[in-house]
This record gives C-alpha cells, sequence and structure tokens, in this order.
C-alpha cells in the first residue's frame, strides 16, 4: 500500500478489559516459560496436577487449567482456571514429564516461570483461531455470525462475506483477552467493494472492529484534527490530516487480501520505539502512537464490553469485505512470518530449505544436511533437535551461545554444540562452522 494513503484518513484503535478462557482438545499439551530462557512445550501423561492452597490441597484436573505463573514463594503461585477463577497456591511436585519434539523432557517445578495449557490444534498463546468459514473454532471459543451474505472463498479456505448498513457482521467474545496487558488481533480482509472516496464532515464510518478492541476507518473525528475522543485508559494510534474528501486506500485495493493485526504491550512493543499499540498492515506499520489522557493501561473494564464486534457500516458507507483466518494471541506479535512457520503439526521428515546469514555479511540458501542441532539449556540440559523441527537458530553474540526456535514455538537457549550447518547449495556442498554462523531460518 502507497504511504500516501495514510493522508485524509485515519484510524482509532482502543483496548479495553475482558476476563478469558480457552478450549481444550482430549489430549493436553503444556507449554512452559523457564527461568532460564527456554522455553518448551510437550504432552504429558497426567491427568491432574495436586495444587496447594492456604486452605486446602486438590488433584486438580489440568484440562481446567489456563495457566500458572510460579512465583519466587511457591505458595504465591497464580493459578488462573478456563473459567475465569482464579487461586494461590503452589504447585506439589518436583518435576514434571513431557514427551517433547525432541524427546522425553524433565521440567524441575523450580526452574518454571509460567506454564500454559495449550488449545487442541493450538500453539502457545494462541486465546482463539476461527477460519471463518462457518465451522467451530479451531482453538479458543466459537464466532458468532450475526449478519453476514454468504461463506465464499478466502484467503485460504473459505471465508466470510459481509455488508450491510449499521449492523455487525460477528463477533467473539471479549473475555478472552483477560486482563491483557499484551496481546494481538489478526485477520485476513478482502475489499469486494466500497466507496473510493469519503467526505469529511459526512461522518462516513467503517469499523472493522468494535468493543474491547477497537480499529475505525473514518474521515471525520468529529473535531478535524484526526483524533478521536474516547475517554482515559486508552492507547492511541491515529493517521494524519482532515479537510475535504479522502480517499479509502488504507482499507486497501479491491480485490487483493491484505492483513491486518492489532498489537499491544504495556511495556511497549519491541523494535516499536517505546509505542505501546502499533497497526500493521501487511507486517508494516500505519499510523502514530499516541497515549490517551490519564493512561494507566490499555485496558478499560466496562458492562457493555462483552463482546468484540467485527465489521459494520455506518453513515452510509456501504462496504462489502470478506474476512478469514481470524486469531487472537495473548501476547504481542509483529513477526507473522515466523508464527506463519509455527505448525503444530508434526512436520513430514525430507529435504530442510534453509536460509543462513553469516557474521560477514553473505547470506547462502540450500538444502540442510546435518540430522540434528544440539543444545545445552541450562534448564533442561543436553538437547538434540531434528531438522525437521526447526523453524530458527540464531547466535549470540559471544559466537557460542544461541537460540533454537521449534516449529510449535519452544525456544531453547544455551551453547549450542554443533560444530557446523553442512549444506547442499548451488556451488556444492560445504559446512558452516558455527562461528561464522548469525543465524539459519527455515524456508520451506
Amino acid at each position: 500500500m502507497r504511504r500516501n494513503s495514510l493522508h485524509g484518513v485515519w484510524f482509532a484503535l482502543f483496548l479495553c478489559s475482558s476476563a478469558a478462557a480457552q478450549e481444550k482438545g482430549e489430549r493436553v499439551r503444556l507449554f512452559f516459560e523457564l527461568r532460564g530462557g527456554s522455553k518448551v512445550s510437550g504432552f504429558t501423561d497426567r491427568t491432574t496436577l495436586p495444587v496447594q492452597t492456604s486452605y486446602a490441597r486438590m488433584d486438580m484436573k489440568i484440562k481446567i487449567i489456563d495457566s500458572i505463573a510460579f512465583a519466587e514463594d511457591p505458595a504465591a503461585s497464580a493459578v488462573a482456571l478456563k473459567n475465569g477463577d482464579r487461586l494461590k497456591g503452589s504447585v506439589a511436585l518436583e518435576k514434571l514429564s513431557i514427551d517433547a519434539a525432541f524427546g522425553k523432557a524433565d521440567i524441575v517445578v523450580k526452574q518454571i516461570k509460567r506454564m500454559l495449557v495449550v488449545p487442541s490444534g493450538g500453539m502457545p498463546g494462541l486465546l482463539l483461531w476461527n477460519r471463518l468459514d462457518g465451522g467451530r473454532s479451531v482453538a479458543g471459543p466459537d464466532v458468532e455470525f450475526l449478519n453476514i451474505e454468504q461463506h465464499v472463498q478466502g484467503k485460504s479456505g473459505r471465508g466470510v462475506q459481509v455488508s450491510g448498513n449499521q449492523v455487525y457482521g460477528f463477533r467473539i467474545p471479549a473475555r478472552i483477552v483477560a486482563d491483557a496487558k499484551q496481546g494481538t488481533v489478526e485477520f485476513w480482509m478482502k475489499v469486494i467493494r466500497k466507496p473510493p472516496t469519503v467526505s469529511h464532515g459526512s461522518g462516513p464510518t467503517y469499523d472493522m472492529l468494535s468493543g474491547s478492541v477497537h480499529a475505525q476507518y473514518n474521515a471525520n473525528d468529529g473535531n478535524a484534527h484526526g483524533k478521536y475522543s474516547i475517554g482515559s485508559a486508552r492507547y492511541w494510534v491515529y493517521t494524519e490530516g482532515h479537510g475535504g474528501s479522502k480517499n479509502t486506500d488504507l482499507l486497501g485495493k479491491v480485490g487483493e487480501w491484505n492483513h491486518y493485526a492489532i498489537v499491544w504491550d504495556w511495556k511497549g512493543i519491541e523494535g516499536k520505539n517505546g509505542a505501546k499499540l502499533v497497526f500493521l498492515i501487511n507486517g508494516r506499520s500505519h499510523g502514530r502512537y499516541q497515549a490517551g489522557p490519564g493512561t494507566t493501561g490499555p485496558l478499560l473494564a466496562g458492562a457493555g464490553l462483552q463482546h468484540i464486534h467485527f465489521h459494520r457500516n455506518r453513515n452510509g458507507f456501504a462496504g462489502t469485505m470478506v474476512y478469514d483466518e481470524l486469531k487472537v494471541w495473548d501476547h504481542a506479535i509483529t513477526d507473522f512470518k515466523r508464527i506463519n512457520r509455527m505448525l503444530p503439526a508434526d512436520p513430514a521428515a525430507g529435504p530442510r530449505r534453509v536460509g543462513i546469514d553469516l557474521i560477514d555479511g553473505s547470506h547462502v540458501r540450500g538444502t540442510l544436511l546435518t540430522e540434528k542441532v544440539s543444545v545445552t539449556t541450562g534448564d533442561l540440559g543436553s538437547v538434540s533437535i531434528p531438522k525437521k523441527y526447526i523453524v530458527e537458530l540464531a547466535m549470540g553474540a559471544d559466537r557460542e551461545k544461541g537460540t533454537v526456535i521449534l516449529n510449535a514455538g519452544d525456544e531453547l537457549a544455551g551453547v549450542i554444540g554443533t560444530s557446523g550447518l553442512a549444506v547442499k547449495t548451488v556451488f556444492g556442498d560445504v559446512e558452516i562452522k558455527m562461528p561464522h554462523v548469525s543465524r539459519m531460518t527455515a524456508v520451506d
């Protein structure tokens, strides 16, 4: 999209509060953030966890747990249940055994920083995933379709086509973003029909989202100064320009798919110059960030904010859109290329195409011949990882330590034990020694 398409229109985005739940499958998969910096996931044979509170000891079914934040004082650990209940207590175990991608792993409880129960078919931190094809959600609560035209060919499979005036197309429960100090809402959208321009002063408006997360396209903010006055305790992103007629390029060209994401983090989003809220179109930031007056955090409670609604034409905007692949995450995401490579299914063995960035600025592509990469972590000891699971390997500044990222979202941080990477390239088979490697990324 053209940079100058930002002028003459604006988006106001704000965030409010909610309470959460996740749908789980029959087989429980756990995801751990460890104190040594690694992240690891796997399936457990356990069906319950012994939890000791100040008033009782209970064997709690794992499938009803949403997450556990482990405190330095074990008794102060926070257990969040998927129905919204919150408990304080300790997990009365020394270790948890899981079947990870790289084999059996014993997770020492005192080394755990946070544990998540991962939705069936999902990835760590994925609160909701709906294909918008009319079916049940892959993860999280279902989408409620309100006023739609039909299900049509989407970006991937079937999507939902919506039009109408003064009515919402579909919605999700706002509770899934529970006390979210950080998070991401992302989706694909294609414009079927839209007005080429909208006039300032007439108030034509298109609500992509409305509710506890809000994204609104408008040529008139009511005060002609590019900011929508919606109260305190919110963050803002808006574009510049007012007066006259505004083109609608920011919504995308007719017939083209665009990826949209609203991302927030109350501590500031990494790589975004301190911004706590960003609006991304195809991975690029649009608009500029500003904290609202009296802002104390990203969330604002409200009894009327029970849902996040999608698609609404107002004041004669007359747009027809197709939405597809709606996801909501519990953390800030700006690198969607990495996320799209992280598939929950077991990847097939076989040739693994990679790109390797070297410290001298060179870039090499080819088929990885090295079958496994080993890393010694402070939490798990020495781990050997088959190449089919590796999404990315990033070396640290000391050229010895690094982080190996797996397809399920695992991140194993430690000393890289593999001496080099053997690669079949167009100029022959080569082995690149690890001290020369900056980063390796899977490209297939």
